[in-house]
């Protein structure tokens, strides 16, 4: 019995594709297709780079899931929608505060209700901000201090 490179790249009989050779972003596209996705912390701290957030919610759509970009900051937000729909995707923008359970709860059902579902939810919020500096005391006090109180159970 004799294989081919292409055969054994598919995997264990898999019949999946051999997409070793497809070009660089269409390697994975379609794997998320019909899919629902809440990606918070979509907007990045300005300044150069791309937040985890970003490029979570863009790697997403281009994927095939239709993404809801969750921010603070909406604006910074809109900036990841018009990539994704520059790229032929969808998003939907919905400014909340991760730390809020109303807010939540919002974002949830602004997916369900723009989209008709939800499948994927990203946590990546988090803080950057110019002024933190490693070690400053009172934003780690206010940070725990916010994740403390929103642990409690409804």
């Amino acid at each position: 019995m004799t294989t081919d490179a292409s055969e054994q790249r598919r995997g264990a009989g898999t019949g999946e594709p051999d997409r070793s050779e497809a070009p660089a972003g269409e390697a994975r596209r379609g794997r998320l297709d019909g899919k629902v996705a809440i990606v918070t912390g979509a907007g990045s701290t300005p300044g150069p780079g791309v937040g985890t957030g970003k490029a979570t919610a863009i790697v997403m759509a281009r994927e095939g899931a239709k993404v809801v970009c969750v921010d603070l900051h909406p604006e910074r937000a809109e900036e990841t929608r018009a990539v994704i729909e520059e790229e032929g995707g969808t998003a939907l923008v919905v400014r909340a505060d991760c730390t809020s359970s109303d807010d939540c709860e919002a974002m949830v059902a602004a997916a369900v209700e723009h989209f008709g579902r939800l499948d994927v939810v990203v946590t990546a919020a988090g803080i950057s901000t110019p002024d933190y500096r490693s070690g400053d005391q009172e934003v780690a006090r206010k940070t725990m201090m916010s994740a403390i109180d929103n642990l409690g159970t409804p």
